[in-house]
């Protein structure tokens, strides 16, 4: 009896010492302030799930869930109108999960933020490791009525309205509408304008960071998508 339990002390012990040495040899990326990062945090929406940047159904409330693969300090959660922020219950044994899932329900003020003009921003910072989290959500909006599609990191997607992408910037994305449509100015200054190429084709290359695109068709009707430019790639090296 005495044997085993020394044998038990001896094996954990080594099992200790093993985590020590792989956590002091871990190497984890310094957040770059300059450099505009991809959008990757893992969210749903009213039970739907998507990675990064998303168009959402209108609805009038949204319950959002983030599962992050690092345990998150701080979370920031940001629109048009507000900005809500919060420190997730610290880890214990058995509660882990309590800074990996983070919930939070967002009702849009009438009149304010279901215009059709309030994206809204997660943030998610991991204060020990730099394992930090970005997500980009944009809502479809009845003001918004033209359909397209994009071609968008090598797929195509169709929008009712309004839509989104994400891609690294410098990689040509082109947009399909099958009719003439007139863009207005990007928003912010310096976000490249589309190309027009054949009959209600238009490409070009995305810009750093986010991009707003306001157009209509010859019926006036309005479309808007945002397309996010990202960067680089924060590497994520452990838990």
């Amino acid at each position: 009896m005495r044997w085993t339990i020394i044998a038990i002390y001896m094996l954990a012990g080594i099992a200790v010492a093993i985590l020590a040495s792989s956590c002091s040899t871990t190497q984890f990326q310094e957040l770059d302030k300059r450099v505009f990062y991809k959008r990757d945090l893992t969210i749903s929406v009213n039970g739907k799930s998507y990675e990064g940047v998303v168009t959402v159904p209108r609805e009038t409330s949204y319950k959002i869930q983030i599962e992050s693969e690092a345990n998150v300090d701080m979370i920031i959660w940001r629109g048009c109108a507000r900005e809500d922020s919060g420190t997730p219950k610290k880890p214990g044994l058995f509660n882990f999960l309590s800074q990996r899932k983070i919930y939070y329900t967002y009702t849009p003020q009438p009149g304010l933020e279901d215009l059709g003009t309030c994206p809204f921003r997660l943030e998610a910072y991991d204060s020990t490791k730099n394992q930090h989290g970005w997500a980009f959500l944009e809502f479809e909006h009845p003001n918004y009525k033209v359909k397209f599609e994009l071609d968008c990191n090598g797929r195509r997607a169709a929008f009712d309205g309004v839509g989104t992408c994400q891609q690294k910037a410098g990689l040509l994305m082109r947009a399909h509408f099958g009719e003439r449509i007139d863009f207005a100015k990007p928003m912010p200054e310096g976000c490249p304008m589309p190309r027009y190429d054949v009959e209600g084709l238009y490409e070009w290359e995305a810009g750093p960071g986010e991009c707003i695109y306001h157009f209509q068709n010859e019926k006036y009707e309005l479309g808007k998508f945002i397309v996010i430019g990202y960067q680089g790639i924060l590497i994520r090296g452990g838990v």
